[in-house]
């Protein structure tokens, strides 16, 4: 047994080797060559349970942790467990955080990078596009505006052409002669109309240049803001790893895939807090980190999104439910957390953090969930992660949606307000105070009890096994062999009885047959000499018929018996063999690995042979010429002296004797042989009904042998308990 003065980290090495012992002790071979075989099925499902005992306690050990109390936060993906844990690890200065916290701080003032910056760069921004987009618009306004001015002067330049023209045509040849001295007041105009025209093409010219000029500063004012944020941009990203909020998944359901431990200080004690991946996810890809985490932790908060109780699964599919039963089963201390979504400052205004329909919800999740974990499961705590989080973040990245998230909330409330409105505070206080109250007794309980779940399990299952297969099983086992028994019987009886009605056939048939004859024969009128040897004679003939034609029919009903037994042993066999085929299937369900129930129905009985020396050896003693030769030595005149002297006169009289004669004989050897018949039957069927006996011995075998593995799993599941109920007081101590 478990040794009370071991350390208890030797606790999962000596549970193993306790269940070794316990089974092993089970393999002595009996006596019985038939009981051994019997015990191989047992033996095989102790064995596949051993081996699973083994590995369950071995994957305890290699995980198991003595030293640092170790919660994890276990639950449904995007519930918001990485953000409780990121909100700790601000709050209790966890040592990674404040480092990567420190090396946050360090780059920004390195890059030059801040909010402030952020800012001031973003305006600068949106103030050069401003400028572009106005001096586009300007350029093009100037544009129009010269365009206007140089079209009107075009047109009045080429009306005064068109009115120098008609008054050149006009004119005498005088007017034509002065011209050449003196110029026409429209050309006059029409000069300085093309002058103003080179003007306003030279300003628009101008202008043109100047915005162009402008503009290339603006753009290049652009691209020198331009590659500033770009530069910003890429030094956030090596600010990115280090911002609060890194461990905090985005929506994905893969996000965290493997267990991330975050080690804490409080008040001069170590504890760990572990990040588990969510249950319903890709879960197949986290399986095993899910099962590491939970066999490592010694308290856990199941974290959920939702004020309602876990589903169950459908068919063939594992609702939240059985997940939480199949994986916190052996938690010593498990809570619920009910982590509130609030993503607008203005909730956190209300009275409450939980309306009183919630409320209703989650006591109903806290029934479900005691149902399952029983008195370990504690309570649901209801809080609200993210805006807390916000509260106490000071490291996100400048310009992110959390940093504006933060900005607005902190511009309602402060740091401490919010903490309280999302009962993190009190969270906070939980976890510092009660949780790590007594934190050593709770590390050496936790670990205990899963070493005891483990075998609780395997006692449950071999217990299970054995109530719900084996005991149905030897009752149907049972039953089968009962009615196999009285089948036997009835036929052993039918056998009697038929052959008693064929030899009193027989004999009926031998003594009508000779009284025919013999009375055809004293119609003769034979003398009394001549009537007793024809009696002897026909006597003598019949008995050669009947022994030679009962044989046959002897021969006749055995073979009809022998058949009623096949029949009988290969029912009950179909019957045996049916009965595993069901319970093997049950079995199945019991056990992870595939497992075929083997019973030995025939168990080294060759039944053919045992029902063929049934009819053929027990019937030797069953020799119907030592009865029927008794007839001769009974047969007797019984004729008067008085009554032959009367005779010799009446013919008549002489042929009435004879008959009484006669018939007084064969009535007198009839009865004797009936009486040998019967005593011959009486005397072959002992070795008969030992025959049928050991046919009754072997149908009884697979019950015995089914009777023998309830034992063996009773006595299995006893020891097992014994170590159990040991693993629970020292657990406790």
């Amino acid at each position: 047994m478990l040794n009370d003065t071991e350390s208890p980290k030797t606790i999962y090495r000596n549970v193993s080797v306790e269940v070794d012992r316990i089974l092993k002790k089970l393999e002595g071979s009996p006596e019985n060559e038939k009981i051994s075989a019997a015990t191989e099925s047992a033996r095989k499902i102790l064995k596949d349970l051993q081996e699973k005992i083994n590995i369950d306690i071995a994957a305890l050990k290699g995980h198991a942790e003595w030293d640092t109390f170790t919660i994890a936060f276990y639950g449904e993906t995007n519930a918001g467990k990485s953000t409780i844990i990121e909100t700790l690890r601000i709050m209790l200065r966890e040592q990674s955080k404040i480092k990567a916290q420190h090396r946050f701080k360090s780059l920004m003032n390195k890059h030059g990078i801040s909010d402030e910056r952020f800012e001031a760069l973003r305006q600068a921004i949106l103030q050069n596009e401003e400028s572009l987009t106005q001096l586009q618009n300007d350029l093009k306004d100037s544009v129009q505006q010269h365009e206007a001015r140089e079209d009107a002067l075009k047109e009045k330049i080429r009306h005064l052409q068109l009115l120098t023209a008609e008054k050149m045509k006009a004119a005498s040849l005088w007017q034509k002669l002065l011209r050449l001295f003196l110029k026409l007041p429209e050309e006059k105009a029409r000069k300085k109309a093309m002058k103003n025209l080179k003007t306003v093409e030279a300003e628009r010219r101008n202008d043109i240049k100047r915005f162009t000029q402008q503009q290339l500063k603006e753009q290049r004012r652009k691209t020198a803001l331009e590659k500033e944020h770009k530069r910003l941009e890429e030094k956030l990203k090596h600010l990115e790893v280090f911002a609060d909020g890194g461990i905090i998944g985005n929506g994905r359901s893969d996000f965290t895939v493997e267990t991330e431990p975050y080690t804490f200080e409080w008040e001069n004690q170590k504890f760990i807090l572990l990040d588990v991946p969510g249950i319903e996810g890709k879960e197949s890809q986290v399986i095993e980190s899910i099962g590491n985490a939970v066999q490592k932790a010694h308290a856990v908060f199941y974290v959920t999104g939702k004020a309602a109780a876990p589903q169950k699964g459908s068919e063939g599919n594992k609702g939240t439910l059985e997940k939480i039963k199949e994986h916190l089963d052996a938690q010593t201390e498990v809570w619920t957390i009910f982590n509130k979504r609030i993503t607008n400052p203005l909730q956190l205004e209300k009275g409450e953090l939980i309306s009183q329909d919630e409320q209703d919800s989650l006591q109903d999740l806290d029934s479900k969930m005691r149902e399952q974990l029983g008195e370990n499961y504690q309570k649901v705590f209801p809080l609200s992660a993210q805006p807390a989080f916000l509260a106490v973040a000071d490291c996100l990245l400048p310009d992110s949606s959390n940093a504006k998230s933060r900005s607005k909330i902190l511009s309602k409330f402060s740091t401490q307000e919010v903490l309280c409105k999302s009962n993190v505070s009190n969270f906070h206080e939980l976890l510092t105070s009660k949780l790590l109250k007594d934190s050593k007794s709770k590390i050496k309980r936790s670990n205990f009890n899963k070493a005891n779940q483990v075998v609780k399990a395997a006692t449950t299952q071999v217990t299970t096994i054995q109530r719900e297969t084996f005991l149905p099983l030897s009752q149907q086992l049972k039953q089968n062999t009962e009615d196999a028994r009285i089948q036997l019987d009835l036929a052993l009886k039918g056998l009697k009885n038929r052959l008693e009605t064929q030899g009193e056939r027989a004999i009926s048939d031998f003594n009508n047959t000779v009284r025919k004859k013999i009375y055809e024969r004293i119609e003769k009128d034979i003398s009394n000499d001549a009537f007793k040897t024809a009696l002897q004679n026909f006597i003598e003939e019949e008995q050669v018929v009947l022994q030679s034609r009962l044989p046959q029919a002897i021969e006749s009903e055995l073979k009809k018996f022998q058949s009623e037994i096949s029949a009988v042993i290969e029912r009950f066999r179909e019957y045996v063999r049916e009965s595993m085929e069901t319970y093997s299937k049950i079995q199945a369900r019991h056990l992870d690995s595939k497992f075929e129930l083997k019973i030995d129905i025939d168990n080294g009985v060759k039944w053919q042979n045992l029902v063929g020396t049934l009819v053929g050896g027990a019937f030797l003693f069953w020799n119907p010429a030592g009865w029927v030769v008794l007839a001769l030595s009974v047969v007797t005149l019984l004729v008067s002296l008085g009554k032959a002297l009367i005779s010799l006169f009446s013919s008549s009289y002489k042929m009435s004797q004879q008959r009484q004669a006669a018939d007084e004989n064969l009535q007198k050897i009839k009865h004797q042989m009936e009486i040998e018949m019967r005593k011959s039957l009486d005397d072959a069927f002992p070795a008969l009904q030992t025959k049928v006996d050991e046919i009754k011995n072997a149908v009884e075998e697979p019950a015995r042998q089914v009777a023998e593995i309830i034992a063996t799993l009773v006595e299995s599941a006893e020891k097992l308990t014994i170590l159990s109920n040991t693993i629970e007081a020292k657990g406790a101590r």
